[in-house]
């Protein structure tokens, strides 16, 4: 065999023989450069750039793909510790048998540009394959339309490959280096080496406590403001950190201050427990701490993909309840029937049927609410504290709602989408008036009290109180407005017809009568919120799009490093069996010692992940508004529902991988 051909031959024949740790991590590194490489093409195809909204799925996809960049490289790199700490007996064997560090390296190097060049290819050609697929389902959730078509892009190629390449060279650089510094001797230890025991655990412990103690107390005191997406990223990155310090410290203190427990500790059963989990908890407590990141990330993922699926008509239904709104001039009021009559006549023209049509006078001003009195706005204002107020008649009101209020001079009705104003009275710039009542819902809105668009709506007595008092917060000819919403049923070119007519017809006076251009003429403003509806629809689509990404990533990790640490567990415990049983232990205890032991191990990343999901669901709650999406006891439900199933998928994986773990012991 020639030279040149024999490092080339040997780093595929290593990569054969150790196919059942390579393989999975080859398929993680081919599904992540997938959906990035997936994520790329979308961003680069022309089609993104004249779809209707599509600026909205574009910003997303960027996003997620700057999250799918950050998340992948330490991920990898975590992994491809695993792999090299799998190979290093072997690698101390060539160093023992004569073969040079720098042939190791070469082999090294071999081996990644063969692994580099099977992930590449791979991920491509699914690309190729299934990149149309993944843009029309894209399109599918998103509500775009689905005739457009697909492109492919080799930029999307080049930048992929840029970017694995990068992560390649990062793990090779560190494989060479750990194998370079390390004598033979350690290189055949080395895969039965654990991780180093922290120094300093009571350090470790606190800074852990305080950092997870920190994220937990950002998520807690969360509220809907300018810095709630900077609190966000801040919990999460306290809460991860902290998280490794959990397990690489404070475990390791609390077992061992079990230990220090000598009536305690020198108990059969406890013994062999807890010093088996020091042992384990000092030798894979970083590999625990990942399952546990990765757990959470699943089940907070899935949590905000249902919401988000459940609730996407119904918030774009309280957003939007009406297809068209137009508002006329106050004085068209007098002309109530005429209008609604045209409206009912355009709609029975363009073959529509009206599924809801409401009417009334108002007046919009904005005010700053100290206490319990409303002024105008100025310079330095709390912004929080700035509200829209919504002024219209009780004889309106009463129409609407179907009730029967009766107010005298100077008291009104009240209601607010947001928290209860509370009191019975009300100031207005300079006039004080009473709160008769304050009332739960208006039209098709309800109150949510963390609304991220709070404003107030007061019924006054008649409309010389309401004029009076919109005059005090706006300019002295201020009039009122008589604001129209029409919903319908039917075709949505028809829609659209009756929506031009509608909005149009009133100031071309070769289509209507003298009488109709008087009525129609007082539009002052007309609105089609059938785009706005297919706005968020797009929002919420792309989010889902994204969330079912992640969460499948999520899920890969987390199942390959559950995977990975069922391998180390074997290997190690198949010279434990071996020495509790020169010890005098019976094959029976010493399977249910250690059964235990890993039981406990597996369990508690779950737990720990389980308390981290119910925590940070507060901050999540606190995003969602900012999504117009208040129905907290459906996402406690969802909540619930998924922490559940994650919990017995996450028992199934266990039971799965652990095939691996009992495989290598009973050999």
């Amino acid at each position: 065999m020639k030279k040149t051909m024999l490092l080339p031959r040997m780093a595929i024949q290593n990569l054969k023989n150790n196919a059942n740790t390579y393989l999975p991590y080859i398929l993680a590194s081919v599904f992540g450069l997938f959906t990035y490489f997936s994520f790329d093409l979308l961003m680069r195809n022309d089609i993104m750039k004249y779809l209707p909204k599509a600026a909205y799925a574009y910003m997303l996809l960027a996003v997620g793909r700057v999250l799918l960049m950050i998340i992948l490289v330490p991920f990898l790199y975590y992994t491809n510790s695993f792999l090299i700490k799998r190979r290093k007996s072997e690698l101390g064997l060539y160093s023992v048998l004569g073969m040079e560090k720098k042939h190791m390296g070469g082999m090294l190097f071999l081996e990644s540009l063969l692994m580099y060049g099977v992930v590449v290819v791979l991920s491509t050609l699914l690309g190729v394959l299934f990149g149309k697929l993944i843009f029309l389902i894209l399109l599918n959730v998103t509500g775009m339309p689905v005739d457009c078509e697909f492109r492919f892009s080799i930029q999307s190629v080049l930048y992929s490959m840029l970017y694995y390449g990068v992560i390649c060279l990062i793990n090779l650089f560190m494989n060479l280096v750990q194998v370079g510094k390390a004598s033979p001797v350690e290189l055949l230890s080395g895969s039965s080496k654990g991780e180093k025991e922290p120094k300093h655990l009571w350090v470790g412990t606190v800074i852990g406590l305080l950092l997870t103690g920190g994220g937990y107390y950002l998520a807690i005191i969360a509220k809907v403001d300018m810095w709630i997406y900077t609190n966000f990223f801040f919990a999460v990155l306290l809460v991860v950190v902290g998280t490794h310090f959990l397990f690489t410290s404070t475990s390791i203190t609390f077992l061992k201050f079990l230990k220090r427990n000598r009536r305690f500790y020198y108990k059969r059963d406890n013994f062999t427990v807890v010093s088996g989990m020091l042992y384990r908890m000092k030798k894979n407590a970083a590999s625990l701490a990942n399952i546990c990141v990765f757990s959470a990330m699943v089940m907070i993922t899935f949590i905000c993909t249902v919401c988000v699926v459940a609730k996407v008509d119904e918030v774009t239904e309280h957003k939007y309840p009406y297809e068209f709104e137009m508002d006329f001039q106050a004085d068209r009021k007098a002309d109530r029937e005429a209008i609604l009559g045209r409206a009912n006549q355009y709609a029975e023209e363009n073959k529509l049927t009206i599924k809801r049509m409401v009417d009334y006078e108002y007046a919009s001003v904005k005010g700053t609410l100290e206490g319990e009195s409303f002024r105008l706005r100025q310079e330095g204002d709390d912004f929080t504290m700035m509200f829209y107020i919504e002024l219209l008649t009780v004889e309106d009101l009463n129409r609407l709602q179907n009730t029967e209020f009766t107010l005298n001079p100077g008291e009104v009705v009240l209601f607010t989408n947001g928290e209860d104003y509370g009191s019975n009275h009300i100031r207005l710039m300079d006039t004080d008036f009473t709160v008769k009542e304050e009332i739960e819902s208006f039209l098709l809105d309800e109150k949510h009290p963390f609304s991220y668009s709070t404003y107030y709506l007061l019924a006054f007595c008649n409309r010389d109180e309401l004029l009076q008092v919109a005059r005090k917060f706006g300019n002295p000819q201020l009039d009122t407005k008589y604001f129209l919403g029409i919903s319908t049923e039917g075709a949505e070119e028809d829609k659209s017809n009756f929506y031009y007519e509608f909005a149009n017809d009133g100031a071309n006076q070769t289509l209507v009568s003298p009488e109709v251009e008087r009525i129609l003429g007082g539009l002052l403003e007309a609105r089609d919120n059938r785009q706005d509806s297919e706005e968020v629809k797009v929002l919420y689509g792309t989010l889902v799009f994204i969330g079912i990404f992640f969460g499948a990533i999520f899920v890969i990790f987390m199942l390959l490093i559950l995977y990975y640490k069922q391998i180390v567990e074997g290997y190690e415990d198949k010279r434990n069996y071996e020495i509790m049983a020169k010890v005098g232990m019976s094959d029976e205890e010493t399977k249910q010692n250690i059964s235990k032991q890993i039981k406990l191990t597996f369990l508690l990343p779950l737990a720990v992940a389980t308390i981290h999901t119910l925590v940070g669901m507060n901050m999540v709650k606190e995003l969602f508004i900012t999504l117009e999406l208040y129905d907290n006891h459906f996402v406690n439900l969802c909540t619930l529902g998924v922490c559940v199933v994650f919990a017995i998928f996450y028992g199934l994986s266990y039971k799965k991988t652990a095939k691996a773990y009992y495989k290598i012991v009973k050999h």
